[in-house]
């Protein structure tokens, strides 16, 4: 099976990595994010918080989705 991206999908999800990464580093009161090297314990920590917020499965599985995807931009990177 194959994934063809619809043209508009890359930039959605470049908009969304870059808010939530923004979040996420708001969450954790870092003041330079753009050096910031963060781990999996600061978005599972992150992704608890919004748990305990009530936020929808959905919309958490999205932030974990965007957060394993290879970035170009800096944005949620891989992680090792």
């Amino acid at each position: 099976m194959v994934y063809v991206q619809s043209p508009g999908q890359q930039e959605t999800d470049e908009k969304f990595g870059r808010l939530w990464f923004a979040s996420l580093a708001r969450f954790h009161k870092v003041r330079n994010s753009h050096t910031w090297d963060f781990d999996n314990d600061h978005v599972i920590e992150f992704l608890r918080s919004k748990l305990s917020e009530k936020m929808p499965t959905w919309k958490r599985l999205k932030i974990v989705i965007r957060s394993i995807l290879p970035s170009t931009k800096g944005m949620f990177l891989v992680f090792d």
